[in-house]
């Protein structure tokens, strides 16, 4: 254990000490010896007891039965062996100043001894020990009370206000020596879990502050990487030593500063001068500390690449000879043939890194496996068209899957070679080096940096990285984002009331229920002292929003105990802002809103109906525009045709709802229903679906009967709105098995058992069910199988952009697939364009809805649309896009035919391209015959017949690498054919 003699001398003070022979003279307490806490030291007391000229000192606190045991004690110590003291009110011995103290947490004084009934129980030991005073004074240790000390005084010596002060002063600097104790001992501890963290990493790291360059921290890593006898020849000198020429110590002192100003950066191949004058070559990373006491710091990650750096010179000079090279070096090195992507060779430092036993285990196989996530797979696929431009290029923090399926992060960089065997064929040499070690731990820098640490939410910084990120997403879901400032009512009396470390402790509380409370998808920041920042999303009106502040308010209301025992309660003030009523992607300009907000709520805190106040709205609304055109008879209901893929007639119609405004304008859905309420909506609903059964009643009289359908928003299905479509459907003769009800997906809408209930309701009522925006919310997705419905209509983002996007044609196919495999019809919305038609009649989808077909249409054009003879049937495509689905198709079918039955299959017919379909179609859509995609198309079926010949697994790697070629050639041709520029590969 350290010697605590430092702590002693922060202790320790000047006290005047009064004595009979003179007032104010001052005693300095030494420090103690041998060293050990100075308040348990009974050479303490001594002095005590000598300078201020006490009979006896003493410091105990209570056992478990209660009675008071000494700690530490001088002077006349005889008393305490004979006189028993209780901290217990119930017995007479409890009730001295030391009992009192101890209950009542405050200094009790005996001003005499002399006629104090409750001083009985010692009276005769007290005459004995000539005793005529006493005191005790409480001793606080971290917040808690830990022990009482003792004074006696004899010879006639009295206690006036100067003693007082000076006890007082004693017991409250014991308490702070005993708090400034275990801090020390804390930081100690703390200080030695860093160094046993830095030192466990298999990288070497150091610590730098800047702009002097002065190493402060290395681990042992680094002390060997340096050549140095210990941690004491490096720390507290500059990092001049570390290089061999000035040159190359001001490059590094340039990088240090961009690292400086952009938090990050990487230097390859640094010459470091070892303690015995070697030179090795380093690739070091620098991560920006941002320290509290302001001083600039950069961490260091040293990994020694001298063998990598050599094997590279060795490949570029001899590539003949690479593959025994490769076998000599400690990093992972592969080589990958492009454009297949495929493993050449490997070498054992890749093996072990990627988890594998064999080379045979990679060899022939694609990169594809390494990678987690398609965000990955881009950011190589990136890399590897600059090094084939550039001859080089490189990397960090790149995550890959070892073959046990765990996640790494590595360094990785490339050198082009071209390959001498096939001059058509690249080659690029991979390095990589395994930093999991130093990313783990600047992920977690970088996550202290952005935590508040009285309460482990975000911070101020935190908040502004994740509104970045949440502005963008309600952008592109053209959803509303709440800001909420947040502010604790009459938080100071709390802290003046019970004390900081109380008032610390309702902040913790609060921001613990404020975590339980809020949506998985909402966001809580602190800002310091009593403020809170939220952001809420995915919000659809303001309705929603209050929802969550109410649920916030009654939970942050709820009684918090206090250490105590004692209960107390408290409020909120709060003010909201939100884009897009403010439009802006600024977050200082919808937090100074919601801030005016906030104050505005505070300044009306004893007349306020609510606790919570939107920027620019009065507390009391009065109702909108679109709530007026709703409740004044503005309806108005357009109905969308929906045809049906085979026949190429309309079977259905959607009844979608507008609002005619005063100057005679429809109004779409985005204009008005932000504005409109839950109950809203429900309105809006009952308005509509009666004007759609009146009107479908009259269209059956001029035309074949059709089915309809509507949507009902989740919030909208009650035991109310259950009951209404009963009797609804009772007093029409309109059937309720051609009526469809459309439920929008959410987030959590298929986690609601209460939703689930009134589903199962609904479908008693003999309605058809449709899970609408289907791929928009994963939960349902998942529990699909469970739910009560009869269709699936597909999230019309999902092919509306297949103009940008042909590749979402996949995710059409598989949805087509689910719909079949759990017998649900599939309505595919969002059919735009007579390209999007050709590609959705190509796959077979079964119904089709949008633009394509008809646009949302008023009941006198829907008559006149309705008489229009019905739409020729396709028997081939008309279209690139409606080709690129039919390749899906047709390749899917020929690769599952191999699979299953290759010997029923025709190898001759199959190497023939000529034969297949798609040559037709190439030819009708006028593709030229020196076209790419005619030859990869011919490539294709001579790889597909060698399959069917030899089955290997080289051979479905070529037919995979070539389909994939043949979809990104008709990728492009079509963008060509858009007037759209070609994606990279």
């Amino acid at each position: 254990m350290p010697c605590d003699c430092s702590v002693y001398r922060i202790l320790t003070r000047s006290y005047r000490m009064p004595t009979r022979r003179s007032r104010g003279q001052t005693m300095k307490l030494p420090c103690c010896k041998p060293c050990v806490p100075w308040p348990l030291n009974a050479r303490t007391c001594a002095l005590a007891v000598k300078r201020a000229h006490l009979r006896l000192m003493w410091i105990g606190a209570p056992d478990a039965a209660g009675w008071f045991a000494p700690l530490a004690q001088a002077g006349d110590v005889a008393y305490l062996a004979h006189a028993r003291i209780s901290a217990l009110a119930s017995v007479p011995e409890g009730a001295g100043s030391a009992g009192l103290c101890w209950r009542s947490q405050k200094p009790v004084y005996n001003f005499s001894f002399e006629g104090n009934p409750q001083a009985s129980p010692w009276a005769a030991e007290v005459l004995r020990h000539g005793f005529t005073a006493s005191a005790s004074l409480p001793i606080f240790r971290n917040g808690q009370l830990w022990a009482v000390m003792g004074a006696y005084l004899g010879d006639g010596d009295t206690i006036d206000a100067e003693i007082e002060k000076i006890l007082n002063d004693l017991s409250q600097d014991i308490g702070f020596g005993l708090d400034r104790l275990d801090l020390t001992h804390r930081e100690r501890d703390g200080n030695a879990f860093n160094i046993a963290l830095l030192n466990s990493l298999t990288v070497g790291v150091n610590v730098m502050r800047y702009p002097d360059r002065v190493i402060e921290r290395i681990n042992d890593r680094m002390l060997e990487l340096a050549g140095a006898s210990s941690h004491e020849a490096l720390v507290g000198l500059s990092s001049r030593a570390y290089y061999d020429d000035e040159a190359t110590f001001n490059r590094i002192g340039e990088f240090a500063k961009a690292v400086l100003t952009i938090g990050h950066g990487k230097s390859r191949d640094v010459p470091f001068v070892k303690a015995d004058g070697s030179v090795i070559f380093m690739d070091i990373s620098g991560q920006r500390i941002d320290s509290v006491d302001g001083i600039a710091r950069i961490v260091w990650t040293h990994i020694d690449v001298t063998e990598r750096r050599h094997s590279e010179q060795i490949i570029r000079e001899l590539s003949e000879a690479r593959a025994s090279l490769l076998a000599n070096t400690t990093a992972g090195i592969s080589l990958v043939r492009y454009p297949e992507r495929i493993f050449t060779e490997v070498n054992q430092g890749f093996l072990k890194i990627m988890g594998y036993t064999h080379a045979d285990e990679v060899l022939g196989q694609t990169t594809a496996q390494i990678y987690p996530s398609i965000g990955e797979n881009h950011r190589i696929r990136s890399l590897a068209k600059q090094i084939l431009q550039s001859g080089h290029g490189h990397i960090r923090d790149l995550c890959l899957v070892r073959r046990d399926g765990q996640a790494i992060y590595a360094d990785v960089s490339g050198q082009s070679l071209r390959d001498a065997t096939n001059p058509k064929h690249t080659v690029i040499v991979w390095t990589l080096v395994d930093v999991s070690e130093r990313y783990r731990l600047t992920r977690a820098l970088a996550d202290q940096a952005q935590r508040d640490p009285l309460t482990g939410l975000p911070n101020r910084r935190a908040l502004e990285d994740e509104f970045a990120k949440a502005i963008a997403r309600a952008q592109r879901h053209q959803r509303m984002l709440a800001m909420v400032m947040l502010d604790l009512d009459d938080f100071k009396p709390i802290n003046d009331t019970y004390g900081h470390i109380e008032g610390d402790r309702v902040l913790r509380v609060i921001a613990e229920r404020l975590q339980a409370h809020l949506r998985r998808t909402d966001f809580v920041a602190r800002l310091g002292g009593d403020e809170f920042v939220l952001l809420i999303e995915d919000a659809n009106n303001w309705d929603e929003i209050s929802t969550v502040l109410n649920k916030l308010s009654e939970a942050i209301q709820l009684p918090l105990p206090l250490e105590d025992g004692r209960h107390i309660q408290v409020s909120f003030s709060a003010g909201v802002a939100s884009y897009p009523h403010i439009d802006t992607d600024n977050p200082d300009t919808l937090m100074r809103a919601a801030d005016q907000a906030l104050y505005e709520n505070k300044a009306h805190k004893l007349d306020r109906l609510s606790f919570w106040t939107c920027y620019g709205q009065n507390t009391q609304q009065r109702q909108n525009w679109a709530q007026s055109l709703l409740y004044a008879g503005g309806v108005r209901v357009f109905y969308q045709p929906i045809m049906d893929n085979l026949s190429r007639r309309i079977v259905g119609i959607e009844a979608l709802a507008r609002l005619s405004a005063a100057d005679g304008r429809i109004l779409p859905p985005a204009e008005f229903l932000p504005q409109l309420t839950t109950q809203d909506l429900w309105a809006l609903t009952q308005q509509l679906l009666t004007q759609a059964l009146g009107d479908l009643k009259a269209l059956e009289q001029i035309h074949a009967p059709l089915w309809l359908s509507f949507n009902l928003d989740p919030q909208n299905m009650s035991d109310t709105s259950i009951d209404w479509l009963r009797d609804t459907l009772a007093h029409t003769t309109f059937p309720a098995e051609r009526i469809t009800v459309e439920i929008l997906e959410s987030s959590n809408f298929a986690e609601q058992q209460a939703a689930l209930s009134h589903l199962a309701e609904l479908k008693a009522l003999g309605v058809m069910l449709a899970l609408d925006d289907v791929g928009s919310a994963y939960s349902s997705l998942l529990r699909l199988r469970d739910l009560p419905v009869d269709k699936i209509k597909l999230d019309q983002s999902f092919v509306r952009g297949l103009a940008d996007n042909p590749e979402d044609i996949q995710f059409v196919k598989a949805m087509m697939d689910l719909a079949t495999g759990l017998e649900l019809d599939l309505v595919v919305e969002g059919v735009e364009t007579d390209d999007i038609l050709d590609a959705m009649t190509v796959l077979g989808v079964q119904t089709l809805q949008g633009y394509g077909i008809a646009r949302p249409l008023p009941m006198p054009e829907l008559i006149e649309f309705l008489q229009q003879p019905a739409r020729a049937k396709r028997v081939h495509p008309t279209s690139l896009l409606g080709l690129y689905a039919k390749q899906i198709h047709i390749h899917a079918l020929l690769k599952s035919s191999i699979k299953q039955n290759p010997g029923l299959i025709n190898q001759t017919f199959l190497a023939n391209a000529s034969a297949c379909p798609i040559h037709h179609h190439l030819e009708r859509l006028g593709i030229p015959h020196n076209s790419p995609i005619k030859s990869l198309h011919e490539q294709f079926h001579q790889c597909l017949a060698l399959q069917a010949t030899r089955g290997t697994a080289a051979d479905w790697v070529a037919i995979n690498a070539l389909e994939d070629q043949i979809f990104t050639a008709l990728i492009e041709a079509y963008r060509a054919q858009q007037g759209h520029k070609a994606s990279p590969a």
